[in-house]
């Protein structure tokens, strides 16, 4: 088994190429956005255990098989977070339990994410005699339908009072996305855990767009006082509430600063980015959120949004068992 800390172009191609066999062959991905980002060049931080077929005496399963293909992958990050996959003809043949224990050799205190809930996976944690301890759920609506169903009927009137929002100005507002995620998301073993090196670096992402980026603020200045969104107000003698990102179909993340929960902040953030969505004509919009955070949940499932997928993190059953109640 190879332990990288860093991966060749080569190297990573053939993580990449092994994680689209996975998706296809299992409906849904191994590895995070967190994870994924690790496997650029910039992406230095986490661990790579990579399992070739010469290690295992995996045989070539068809005429695509180089020799060169994976058998396995994990990736551990510097959060202490597990994820990993094996390449579907190579499976029960003890390349899981392999990079598992590999990998959390490196960080005992860790855990693992097993997405998509699949019977399989749940079944090969359990046999490692690993527990499951947290649940992130996935839940999607049509933003037309969810903004209907949240009572957010007009932008300047709607939402919680003394709040205007405007949109991002890119690097300018990095150390304001910084400290209010940090504050919102103290609690949260991932997000929580977002360097500015890690902001940075997605805002470098084709995805990103300054206008799908949005900061809300209280005690708004005359010129804002009727509700007035833009990213021409100034910020001066006001207090950042909490922010609210969308990234291609999904509403990446919604923090409020904790000062400020309880105040209508949440939904007007969630207001807003529906807005954007509808605007965008978007069909469908999703969200990841803890199971544990019930109060986000709620928020949702009132805006008409279901769970339709969720993932499981799971830790050796020797550690105590906590669940995350971090909100997003």
């Amino acid at each position: 088994m190879l332990r990288k800390n860093v991966l060749t172009p080569e190297e990573s191609a053939l993580v990449r190429e092994l994680v689209a066999d996975v998706s296809r062959h299992d409906g849904v991905a191994p590895l995070d956005e967190a994870a994924l980002l690790r496997l650029t060049p910039g992406g230095a931080g986490a661990q790579h255990f990579l399992l070739p077929q010469a290690e295992t005496g995996a045989k070539s399963t068809g005429a695509e098989n180089t020799g060169e293909r994976l058998v396995g992958y994990a990736s551990l990050l510097p959060d202490g977070t597990i994820q990993g996959a094996v390449a579907p003809a190579q499976r029960r043949r003890g390349a899981g339990a392999k990079l598992l224990t590999a990998a959390h050799a490196q960080a005992p205190q860790g855990g693992a994410w097993a997405h998509g809930a699949l019977p399989e996976s749940a079944a090969f944690m359990a046999k490692q005699g690993w527990v499951a301890n947290r649940e992130l759920l996935v839940m999607s609506a049509d933003p037309a339908k969810a903004r209907l169903a949240l009572g957010d009927k007009d932008s300047a009137t709607s939402g919680a009072v003394g709040l205007y929002l405007r949109e991002s100005r890119g690097e300018a507002d990095l150390e304001l996305l910084y400290s209010l995620n940090a504050a919102a998301f103290a609690h949260h073993p991932e997000q929580g855990k977002l360097s500015l090196a890690d902001l940075r670096q997605r805002f470098a992402q084709p995805w990103f767009s300054a206008a799908r980026l949005l900061f809300a603020f209280r005690a708004c200045p005359p010129q804002a006082a009727a509700g007035q969104e833009g990213p021409g107000i100034a910020d001066e003698g006001m207090t950042p509430v909490g922010f609210v990102w969308l990234k291609e179909d999904e509403l990446y993340v919604l923090g409020v600063h904790p000062d400020a929960q309880g105040e209508g902040v949440g939904w007007k953030l969630l207001a807003a980015a529906l807005r954007l969505a509808v605007a965008e004509a978007l069909p469908e919009l999703k969200l990841y959120v803890d199971a544990a955070n019930t109060a986000a949940v709620a928020l949702y499932k009132k805006a008409g949004f279901q769970v339709v997928e969720s993932h499981t993190r799971y830790v050796p059953g020797a550690q105590a068992v906590t669940s995350c109640g971090g909100a997003e």
